[in-house]
């Protein structure tokens, strides 16, 4: 069950991402893991987010080594995967869509004999059944189309006006690649950005996208501190330069 709105579970994150880099005091590290709290029950991915974000911590407070680390978020990841399968959910709103192939949601409910009639399911009975049906290259090409369709921001339903200015945001795409070259050397904060990133979009992937794009708004406060890093770098590049003239 979900608590909140899209729109707060996103402020949810920018705000424990906060937390989550600044050196805390007591205090603040209370409200950090009182924000890690709601981030886990104000939408499902905030499960995966909060465990980056305590390995994170963990690794850069020196309390566990990064081989640790990595064995620890490891674990984890493979854990919430394996209850994300195989742990039985509402067929009609969250099954049925993965068994019908779907990229996008287009509608309140499918035709599907394997799965109707049935309350509960898992996802890992509707891969089964997906794949029974269509095969393996079949699935894994669906699972790449979902994939694009995170990270597509336009719509062919939407109108020309309301496509151009989604479109505008594709250049912050293109600065948060810059800022992933930019963090690259300082390897904790690079694989706290590019892990949860991966998780957000995957987890679309392995599931389905909305006829509308409220799932990838979870990725844009990382989008937009790496955008800014990005902005930042150039602007003191560009200072730099001045001085030297």
């Amino acid at each position: 069950m979900t608590l909140f709105s899209d729109n707060f579970f996103v402020a949810i994150i920018c705000i424990t991402l906060y937390y989550t880099l600044k050196k805390k005091t007591k205090p603040e590290f209370i409200l950090w893991i009182f924000l890690l709290v709601i981030q886990v029950f104000a939408r499902p991915p905030g499960v995966f987010l909060t465990a980056v974000f305590g390995c994170y911590y963990l690794y850069t407070s020196k309390i566990l080594s990064a081989t640790k680390v990595a064995i620890l978020a490891a674990i984890s990841m493979t854990t919430l995967i394996g209850f994300l399968f195989y742990i039985p959910v509402e067929t009609k709103g969250y099954i049925k869509p993965i068994a019908a192939g779907c990229i996008i949601v287009d509608k309140p409910d499918y035709d599907i004999p394997k799965f109707n009639g049935l309350e509960k399911s898992s996802i890992s009975e509707a891969y089964a059944y997906l794949i029974e049906q269509n095969g393996v290259s079949y699935t894994i090409h669906l699972y790449f189309s979902k994939l694009g369709s995170f990270f597509t921001l336009t719509r062919p339903y939407y109108s020309p006006l309301n496509n151009s200015i989604l479109a505008v945001h594709y250049l912050l795409y293109v600065l948060a690649i810059a800022g992933m070259f930019i963090i690259r050397k300082k390897r904790a904060l690079f694989f706290l950005f590019l892990s949860n990133m991966i998780l957000i979009s995957n987890l679309t992937a392995l599931t389905y996208n909305e006829w509308h794009y409220r799932f990838t708004l979870a990725i844009f406060p990382f989008i937009i501190v790496l955008s800014v890093i990005s902005v930042h770098y150039i602007k003191s590049a560009f200072s730099e330069k001045l001085r030297k003239k």
